[in-house]
């Protein structure tokens, strides 16, 4: 017997409705979140059907945002009834103002009867009336902090009241699909970054990260006969004398597109340096191989259109082989390879040379390099030197970049670039780590005392294996209390793409270093190695722009739009922004407009020892600040 509205019997079969209600679309809510996202299409109509059935509707549907002219557009429509009659699929807002109100302004719509509720009225004669729409139920959707679209909940035929729990279901659902554009939007750009780490921008061809990766697979693999070749044009030196970036990158397209239509198709092409290219090979039948080395200088042969004139090229090749690649022959194949192409143009270019034992001797000045090295470090040959980080606002001196020279007794002042690789290979880099945490933070404490900066901070250049060697956390703590400077005062950072390799381990220590108070920065951001991963992955306070793309953003718009992507992203991670190889005011001032925070540069200094810093901060500070904010007194 069915009670009266007002009985006991009656609100206790109400209350068992509505509890019957909120389960069934909690389980359905649950199902869409377990639910796998791979497609965002697949995703978004699996969740209209979901919410078509569930709330018993004829129609669901989802309309975005169009910029120009601003409308609402279906992009996806879930639909009982196959064949219905046609209608618009777009709507102008200049045609439908009390509509576009009501979704630009409303959380829900929720309309009993559309004939007469004004937000409705609008739209049916071109919308609701062919289609039989009586009621419906409208959630905007917003993904990124900005309007979407609509979610559109329609039902046929009879009025119909929406009760809180389908408002509320409708609602959950309208922020899964926004969640969902999201997830889509942030995977695309992590594929889209992912891919740049990997790959020349010139010429699409995969790049050093991608051949390392190649040649660890093989390791792994145990793939057998491996050889690689690179080569190089021996006409780059007049290159890059005669023509601008953006002819040259031209030129760079061409000869990618010549060594892909020359290689067979089995060999992997890529770009490692401006000039260097390499082809590795895999499994090649021995007999072919030697065919095809045979022909390859032939086949490289290359006439380049340069504007109106067509300049011929030549290349020198290396190669090196391994009939089965090991994991410690990597960095071995690559660096023979190189050594073999080196020698190719020293004898002339236009030819194919084969690694070989007259080459070791090369290997054996850099073992004779390394002695020197040990010796150097010995006899205190080593310095560092000091490049201030303005904050480009006001112009402040905030902090300073130790930069590691070595004073050389014959050669004269060696530059990190020189003399690193060595100690990288050698195991010298971590003494040499020991000597740059103990001097850096010796002279931040006599900086701050000679220019009056007393928040002044240091930041020093760290690889990867001065990162995961254990006793890395100990050493830092023990040498900033030894100078007695907080560990806030110290910034670390990373500049070699080998964390890659062991990025949990490097996120595990550079955890353990940001806790103890010590910032820590990503380096040359970016460039071939860097990717979105290490911003979502790795413990980091900034992020430093390459200097490549500073120097190019005031002739190529690519190179600017590449710097306003990186600050808009890092500060959207909360991370700083600092802009590296600042040389001209023209950059200075476009890099105040996209409002990155800091920068450094020659602009305002190179880097000096120790007694020249203060003197060359505030000349900086005079030339190009009027008057100098955060400038020593004088």
């Amino acid at each position: 017997m069915t009670g009266s509205p007002d009985s006991p019997e009656k609100g206790g079969s109400d209350r068992d409705n509505v509890v019957l209600r909120c389960e069934r679309y909690r389980e359905a809510f649950l199902l869409l979140l377990n639910a796998p996202f791979e497609d965002l299409d697949d995703s978004l109509m699996r969740m209209l059907a979901v919410l078509a059935t569930t709330l018993d509707v004829d129609r669901v549907g989802l309309w975005l945002f169009t910029d120009a002219p601003r409308g609402i557009q279906c992009a996806h429509q879930w639909d009982r009834q196959v064949g219905g009659p046609r209608v618009p699929d777009v709507f102008l807002a200049k045609d439908y103002p009390h509509y576009f109100s009501a979704i630009s302004s409303e959380l829900l719509i929720t309309v009993t009867d559309t004939r007469t509720d004004e937000r409705t009225g609008e739209l049916s004669q071109d919308y609701l009336d062919p289609l039989g729409i009586l009621s419906l139920l409208d959630v905007p959707v917003r993904a990124f902090g900005r309007y979407l679209g609509v979610l559109c909940h329609e039902h046929r035929g009879t009025t119909r009241a929406w009760t809180a729990e389908e408002q509320h279901f409708a609602s959950g659902v309208a922020n899964q699909i926004a969640l969902a554009h999201e997830r889509h939007q942030a995977s695309k750009a992590q594929r889209a970054l992912l891919w740049r780490c990997t790959h020349d921008e010139q010429t699409q061809l995969p790049n050093r990260a991608y051949l390392d990766g190649a040649l660890h697979t093989a390791v792994s693999e145990s793939t057998s006969g491996v050889t690689l070749i690179v080569t190089s044009v021996d006409q780059c030196s007049y290159l890059l004398g005669a023509l601008d970036n953006r002819t040259m990158a031209t030129v760079a397209q061409q000869i990618a597109e010549h060594l892909l239509r020359v290689a067979p198709g089995d060999w992997l092409v890529t770009r490692t340096a401006p000039n260097e290219f390499a082809l590795l090979i895999q499994d090649k039948d021995p007999a072919a191989l030697a065919h095809a080395l045979h022909t390859l200088a032939d086949a490289l042969k290359l006439t380049v259109q340069v504007g109106r004139q067509r300049v011929p090229l030549t290349w020198s090749s290396g190669y090196s082989q391994r009939e089965v690649l090991e994991p410690d022959d990597v960095n071995a194949l690559i660096t023979e390879a190189q050594l073999a192409s080196v020698a190719a143009h020293t004898s002339g270019g236009n030819c194919l040379v084969q690694f070989d034992s007259v080459m070791r001797s090369r290997l054996a000045e850099q073992l004779e390099l390394e002695q020197e090295m040990r010796d150097g470090l010995e006899a205190a040959e080593f310095k560092l030197f000091f490049q201030p980080v303005f904050k480009l606002e006001c112009g402040t001196c905030v902090a300073v970049e130790a930069l590691l020279r070595w004073q050389h007794p014959q050669r004269g002042m060696i530059f990190p670039d020189a003399f690193l690789p060595v100690a990288l290979s050698s195991g010298l880099i971590l003494d040499l780590s020991r000597f740059v945490v103990r001097e850096a933070c010796q002279s931040i404490s006599k900086l701050r005392q000679g220019s009056g900066l007393t928040d002044l901070q240091i930041a020093i250049n760290m690889s990867a294996p001065e990162i995961v060697v254990p006793g890395t956390v100990e050493l830092l703590a023990d040498e900033l209390t030894r100078a007695n400077v907080t560990a806030e005062s110290l910034t670390l950072e990373i500049t070699e793409s080998a964390l890659i390799l062991d990025l949990g381990r490097a996120a595990d220590v550079l955890s353990s270093i940001r806790n103890s108070g010590i910032k820590v920065s990503l380096d040359d951001f970016g460039t071939a190695y860097s990717s979105l991963s290490w911003l979502r992955q790795l413990p980091i306070d900034n992020v430093k722009i390459d200097r490549g793309f500073v120097a190019g953003m005031i002739d190529d718009h690519r190179d600017r739009a590449i710097v306003e992507g990186i600050a808009a992203l890092t500060r959207s991670f909360g991370r700083e922004v600092i802009a590296e190889g600042i040389d001209t005011v023209e950059q200075l001032a476009a890099l105040r407009a996209i409002g990155v925070e800091y920068g450094q540069g020659y602009l305002f200094s190179r880097a000096v020892p120790l007694e020249e810093f203060v003197p060359t901060l505030l000349h900086s500070c005079e030339t190009l600040f009027s008057p100098a904010p955060g400038a020593p007194p004088g």
